[in-house]
């Protein structure tokens, strides 16, 4: 069945830098079975639970390519926002078909990345985030009833200036409530993300005053789905940023099946390797 828009991705816009969302024409074109049709590229910033930049534009494909020049990207420009909040914003960016055609085979995006750049720092970038539609997510909740995020390496460090932040993204319509726990048994107080905003969550907050350094495992549990980022940066100053990487989820997948299962798995593993396997030269 073909689909009438991509799954939108949410993107986090942290404090001085600018941020490009790459999705390039031929690639979107790609998911069209025709490669051709008339497609609306939409995005809307938010800060603070409020819509405060936007925009979107029509943009015809023909046989694979815009009928006029067209960026590659969508690109906020951060870098000099000076009223710009610490813990930052998000954009919502997001694909369609133009009066509501059947246009992509699929809704799955194209898979690329948005990178971040400001003068006189190190550029970043982070994987694209699908706001709905992710079968990890689906398959979790499904069988554990909550949201579960984890990250292996969080390292605080005072004496060489090493930070580490969770960033949660809630672009939905309710409040998400939410819970930190480390692998040593440290559980801080519950976080509520309220609708369409984010949240920065310094977790040097985790070490007590005399503390120097901590090594160790983070997991998040939530009762809805959130966005989540782990923020690498300087303990002293969290918005220079080192680089920023997604967690990852607790997966539903089975980890054991019936041994007859197995070993018609296993058999179609072996035909598959054989050259003379039917309709292989």
């Amino acid at each position: 069945m073909l689909s009438n828009f991509l799954i939108p991705i949410i993107v986090w816009l942290p404090k001085g830098y600018d941020c490009s969302v790459v999705m390039p024409i031929d690639a979107i074109a790609r998911l069209m079975p025709n490669g051709s049709g008339t497609i609306i590229r939409a995005w809307t910033v938010f800060r603070g639970g409020q819509a405060v930049d936007g925009g979107e534009e029509e943009i015809e494909i023909v046989d694979g390519a815009a009928t006029r020049p067209v960026s590659d990207d969508i690109t906020w420009r951060g870098a000099e926002l000076a009223d710009w909040p610490d813990e930052g914003g998000y954009l919502e960016f997001a694909v369609r078909a133009a009066d509501d055609a059947p246009l992509f085979a699929v809704s799955k995006p194209p898979a690329f990345y948005n990178v971040y750049s400001a003068p006189d720092r190190k550029s970043f970038f982070t994987c694209h985030t699908w706001k709905f539609g992710s079968p990890q997510v689906i398959g979790q909740i499904a069988a554990f009833g909550r949201y579960a995020d984890a990250y292996p390496v969080i390292h605080i460090d005072r004496a060489r200036d090493l930070g580490d932040s969770l960033v949660l993204i809630n672009p939905y319509r309710k409040p998400i409530l939410a819970q930190i726990l480390t692998n040593d048994g440290r559980r801080p107080a519950r976080l509520r993300i309220e609708p369409m905003t984010d949240r920065m969550i310094n977790l040097a907050e985790l070490i007590a005053p005399g503390e120097a350094e901590w090594l160790g495992q983070i997991q998040l549990t939530a009762n809805n789905r959130v966005i989540t980022h782990i923020v690498k940066h300087s303990l002293s100053d969290p918005t220079r940023i080192s680089t920023v990487e997604h967690l990852d989820p607790f997966r539903a997948d089975p980890t054991h099946v019936p041994l007859f299962q197995w070993a018609r798995l296993k058999t179609g593993e072996w035909l598959r390797s054989k050259p003379w396997r039917l309709g292989r030269a």
